[in-house]
């Protein structure tokens, strides 16, 4: 499959299921959405014991709440799970080795 076609879908439907999780539905964001961006990359990649960390991973930093009875501190902490993710998810498609 094109990878071009799983960074649109993935796109796409991330936006879609981090906004129904936020407003009204919170398990798309927390499971949904981690799942889907695991399954999207294991049919372009072929390490699983990577995939299955990210995912992990993701549905634990997708669960902290950051709202506003938490301190600023924590929701900084939270937004750097997230970016953190991000970064990781990103880094799949660099080859390291020569580094």
């Amino acid at each position: 499959m094109n990878p071009e076609y799983l960074m649109i879908a993935s796109m796409t439907l991330g936006v879609l299921l981090w906004t129904i999780g936020g407003t009204c539905w919170k398990p798309a964001r927390r499971f949904l959405l981690p799942l889907l961006l695991a399954s999207i990359g294991a049919t372009s990649h072929d390490n699983w014991l990577r995939l299955c960390c990210y995912g992990l991973i993701s549905i634990l930093v997708y669960s902290l709440g950051y709202g506003e009875g938490k301190p600023w501190w924590y929701r900084g902490l939270v937004g750097i799970g997230i970016y953190a993710l991000k970064l990781e998810a990103n880094c799949q498609y660099i080859p390291l080795e020569g580094l």
